[in-house]
């Protein structure tokens, strides 16, 4: 994606996992948003693979993952005023 798109996007923010096998490209991408100003943050779950749904639900990374979307909704919010 070119910066001229990626300029034209909402801002938003960026879930990822520990060894999901992606990881270094979200995380190279979250670095190229926040320089366009677009990265509300960058959620990175420690310990998760790339399927966070095979976690069981009440886990500690799923709690945190969950957490991670509240914040991220509030920022949302916030942002849109």
């Amino acid at each position: 994606m070119s910066d001229e798109l990626l300029n034209k996007m909402p801002r938003f923010a960026l879930f990822t996992s520990e060894f999901c096998f992606i990881a270094d490209d979200s995380e190279a991408f979250a670095e190229r948003a926040k320089k366009c100003g677009k990265l509300l943050d960058i959620s990175m779950a420690p310990g998760a693979a790339h399927t966070l749904e095979a976690e069981e639900q009440d886990s500690d990374i799923m709690k945190q993952f969950w957490e991670d979307q509240l914040i991220t909704f509030e920022m949302l919010i916030r942002d849109k005023k």
